[in-house]
C-alpha cells in the first residue's frame, strides 16, 4: 500500500514558503513499533500521486530529491500516530500575499477610517443636535472611529514589526530572554520595561512603543466635535411698539389730549412738552445716548419699522446778533444758581454759551453760540462760534436689534419738509377740539365755532396735531439745552436754565495760573447737534405705547455640533499615520529581504523553529521543564541564539541554534 502524503504547512511560521511533505503509512495491528523505521525505508514511493484529487493515479513525475528527514507521521492499526522521520520539499523562496496584504490593507483601512471620521465631523458641523444624531450616539460613533483606526493601524504595524524582528533574528545572536521579550513586545506594552532591549536593538523597542502609543493618540479625535449653542433665525409676525405721532385715540376730546405729548391750555394752546417727554429729552442729553427699552420679541431678535418724527438740519453760521435778546426773551437775566444768586448778565463779550429757539420765515429755528476754551487765551478773547438749525418733518426707518437682551437702534432719516412755524405757532391752536364729539370717522364739529376758532377741517386738525407732536419732541431737547453761561469761573459767573454743562457736550477748563476753572471746552458741531435730535427721537420711540404687527427675525439658540478643532483630529491621525508609515516601510523592506513572511506567535511557530533536538537550546530547555518566565535557568535565559540552518546528523533544516550550530539562512536568488 503506497503512503498518502497530506501536507503540513509551515508557511505561517515564515521559515519555508512551500509546505513540507509528510509520509503516512497505515500499519496493520500485527506490526510492531520496532519495525516501523525499516518499513519506512522499504516503502518509499517511486512516483508521486495527484494529492489534491486523491485518486491515487500515477502522475508520471519523478520523486523530488529529498535533502533530509524531518518528521513522518505513521498511523498504526489502532489509529495512533507515531512520528519518526521524514523529509521536507526543497525551499521555494516566495513572499506570498498574506503578510504584505495585511500590512498594506490594514494601513489603507486606517487611512480610510481617518478620512471617514473627518467627513463625518464635517457633516455634523453647524447642524443642530435634535435634527441629526443624538449626542450620546455621536460620542459612541466618534470613539468607534478612533478605536477602529487604532486597531487597523496596530494590525499593520504589528505585522511589519514581526517581519523586522525575524530580520534581526537571522542576523544577530540574541539571548533567549531578550527574544522572549521581543516576541511579546508588539502585544504587551508591559514588556517595554525591559530597557535592555532599547540598548540592544533600539529600533524594535521604539517600534514596540509605537503600537500602544497609537491608542493614546486616538483619544484626541473624538473631542474635535463639540456641542455649542448656535443661533437659529426664524421669521415670525409679532406685535412690537412703535411711535405714531398722529395717533389721537378714539375720536373723543379726552382721548385726543390723553394721547398728546404736549401740555395744552384752557383754549387748546400749545405750552410745551409734558413732564413725561420733557424728562425723556433731559435724560437723553445727560446720558449722551438714546434710552433703550426691553425686548418685545425675546433676547435675540431683529425687526425694522418706519415712523415719522422731527429732525434738525444744522450748519455752521455767522454770529446771530439777535440771539442774546432771544435768550432773555425766554429767560431771566438774573442768575438763579446757588453761590451766584443775584448775579446779572453783563455783556455778550463775557458770554461762554447762548442757545434759544425762535421762529423765522415760517420755520422753527434753533441757534447756539459758544466760545471754546478759556475765556482768555494769550490775552486775546476767542470769538463766538455759531450753529444754526432748522426743524424738519422727517421719515425714520429704524432697524431694531436685540442681542442678549441689549438693544441697538440704527436709523436712516429722510427729511420731508420744514415744520410750519406760522401755522403751529398760533394761539388757541386746538380750541375747536372742545366743540366736537366722536364719530366712527373721527370728529364732528358742533353747529357753531367758538371765538378764536381756526376753522380747520378734521383732516387739517389731525395734520396739525401730528406736526405739533413733532414739535414737542424737538422742544424736549431744545428747551433743556437753551439758556446762557457767561464769565464762567469769574466774579460775576452767570448760568441760566441750560443743562449743557452737565452733559458730555461741555467740560470745564482749569487754569493752573490762578488755580480756577476759568473756561469751558465745548464738543459741539452741526453733526453732533443733529445726532442729539435723533437720539431724543429714538428715546421717544422706545417709550411709545402704540403697537403694530411686523415681521420679526427672532433668534433661538439651540444645541448644535461644531467642528471647530480640525487640527485636533487631522493632527492626531496624520502624526500616527506618518510615524507608523516609517516603521511599516522598514517592516516591508525586512519582508522582502527575508524572502519569506513571518507571523507573530502560535503553536506552529514554536514547533517549527525548535526542531533541533540535539542543539544546546533544546537540551537546556529540557532541563528547565515547566517553569515560569521568572524562574528560567540563567544559562537558558542568557543563551544567545539566532535563526538559521542547523545540521542535525546530516539533516539540514531551519531552526534556532547557537552561533556555533547555525549557518546563515539566506534568500536564494
Amino acid at each position: 500500500m503506497w503512503p498518502m502524503r497530506p501536507q503540513c504547512s509551515i508557511m505561517s511560521q515564515g521559515f519555508l514558503q512551500k509546505p513540507y511533505n509528510q509520509e503516512v503509512f497505515v500499519i496493520p495491528k500485527s506490526y510492531q513499533p520496532g519495525t516501523l523505521r525499516s518499513m519506512y525505508s522499504t516503502y518509499l514511493p517511486p512516483d508521486t500521486y495527484d494529492e489534491t484529487r486523491q485518486n491515487f493515479q500515477r502522475s508520471g513525475s519523478k520523486i523530488p530529491a529529498y535533502q533530509q528527514f524531518v518528521s513522518t507521521s505513521v498511523q498504526n492499526g489502532k489509529g495512533d500516530s507515531v512520528s519518526f522521520g521524514g523529509s521536507p520539499r526543497p525551499t521555494n523562496w516566495e513572499v506570498g500575499w498574506t503578510a504584505p496584504l495585511t500590512i498594506v490593507v490594514a494601513f489603507g483601512i486606517a487611512v480610510a477610517i481617518a478620512v471617514a471620521h473627518y467627513l463625518y465631523c464635517q457633516f455634523l458641523n453647524n447642524k443642530f443636535v435634535e435634527s441629526t444624531i443624538p449626542q450620546s450616539w455621536n460620542n459612541a460613533i466618534s470613539v468607534a472611529f478612533a478605536h477602529a483606526f487604532s486597531t487597523a493601524l496596530a494590525a499593520s504595524a504589528s505585522t511589519a514589526y514581526t517581519q523586522l524582528l525575524w530580520w534581526y533574528l537571522r542576523r544577530r545572536d540574541i539571548p533567549l530572554a531578550k527574544i522572549d521579550t521581543l516576541f511579546q513586545l508588539n502585544s504587551s506594552p508591559f514588556q517595554l520595561r525591559h530597557l535592555g532591549i532599547l540598548r540592544f536593538i533600539p529600533i524594535l523597542w521604539i517600534f514596540g512603543l509605537l503600537i500602544p502609543l497609537i491608542s493614546v493618540a486616538t483619544v484626541f479625535p473624538p473631542g474635535s466635535v463639540i456641542v455649542q449653542q448656535l443661533p437659529d433665525p426664524q421669521q415670525i409676525q409679532m406685535r412690537v411698539p412703535t411711535l405714531d405721532v398722529g395717533y389721537h385715540g378714539n375720536g373723543s376730546a379726552n382721548d385726543f389730549f390723553t394721547n398728546a405729548m404736549f401740555v395744552h391750555g384752557p383754549d387748546g394752546d400749545y405750552r410745551g412738552p409734558n413732564v413725561r417727554y420733557s424728562r425723556i429729552g433731559k435724560r437723553t442729553m445727560l446720558e449722551g445716548s438714546y434710552l433703550t427699552r426691553s425686548s418685545p420679541c425675546g433676547p435675540n431678535c431683529t425687526y425694522s419699522l418706519e415712523f415719522a418724527g422731527p429732525s434738525l438740519r444744522c450748519e455752521d453760521g455767522s454770529p446771530n446778533t439777535d440771539l442774546e435778546s432771544e435768550v432773555f426773551a425766554l429767560y431771566s437775566n438774573k442768575s438763579q444758581e446757588e453761590g451766584t444768586y443775584g448775579a446779572y448778565w453783563t455783556e455778550i463779550d463775557d458770554a461762554n454759551f447762548m442757545a434759544a429757539p425762535y421762529s423765522s420765515e415760517d420755520q422753527f429755528k434753533f441757534d447756539l453760540s459758544y466760545r471754546d476754551g478759556s475765556t482768555y487765551e494769550n490775552a486775546v478773547r476767542q470769538n463766538l462760534e455759531t450753529i444754526s438749525c432748522t426743524t424738519w418733518d422727517a421719515n425714520y426707518t429704524a432697524n431694531i436689534r436685540y442681542e442678549n437682551s441689549v438693544q441697538t437702534v440704527t436709523v436712516n432719516v429722510i427729511d420731508v419738509k420744514p415744520l410750519n412755524a406760522t401755522l403751529l405757532g398760533q394761539t388757541a391752536l386746538f380750541v375747536d377740539i372742545f366743540n366736537t364729539w366722536p364719530t366712527s370717522d373721527g370728529f364732528e364739529f358742533a353747529g357753531h365755532r367758538e371765538r378764536g376758532s381756526k376753522n380747520l377741517t378734521v383732516n387739517e386738525l389731525f395734520e396739525v396735531f401730528r406736526w405739533t407732536q413733532m414739535r414737542t419732541i424737538r422742544d424736549s431737547m431744545i428747551r433743556p439745552l437753551s439758556g446762557a453761561v457767561s464769565d464762567f469761573g469769574g466774579e460775576v459767573q452767570f448760568i441760566m436754565n441750560t443743562l449743557v454743562l452737565e452733559t458730555n457736550l461741555a467740560s470745564q477748563v482749569f487754569n493752573e495760573t490762578v488755580a480756577l476753572f476759568t473756561g469751558i471746552s465745548f464738543n459741539l458741531t452741526p453733526n453732533i447737534v443733529e445726532e442729539l435730535m435723533r437720539n431724543v427721537t429714538i428715546s421717544t420711540f422706545n417709550d411709545a405705547g402704540h403697537f403694530v404687527d411686523t415681521m420679526v427675525e427672532t433668534t433661538i439658540y439651540r444645541s448644535a455640533y461644531v467642528f471647530n478643532d480640525r487640527l485636533r483630529l487631522i493632527g492626531a491621525y496624520a502624526v500616527a499615520l506618518a510615524v507608523c508609515l516609517v516603521f511599516v516601510l522598514l517592516g516591508f523592506g525586512a519582508l522582502i529581504q527575508n524572502g519569506t513572511p513571518a507571523s507573530s506567535g502560535g503553536i506552529y511557530q514554536i514547533l517549527c523553529t525548535t526542531t533541533y533536538k540535539s542543539g544546546v537550546m533544546n537540551q537546556l530547555a529540557r532541563e528547565a521543564g515547566m517553569k515560569s518566565t521568572e524562574s528560567v535557568p540563567k544559562d537558558l535565559a542568557k543563551l544567545k541564539v539566532k535563526f538559521g540552518i542547523v545540521n542535525d546528523g546530516g539533516r539540514r533544516y531551519p531552526a534556532f541554534g547557537t552561533a556555533d550550530e547555525i549557518q546563515t539562512l539566506e534568500k536564494e536568488s
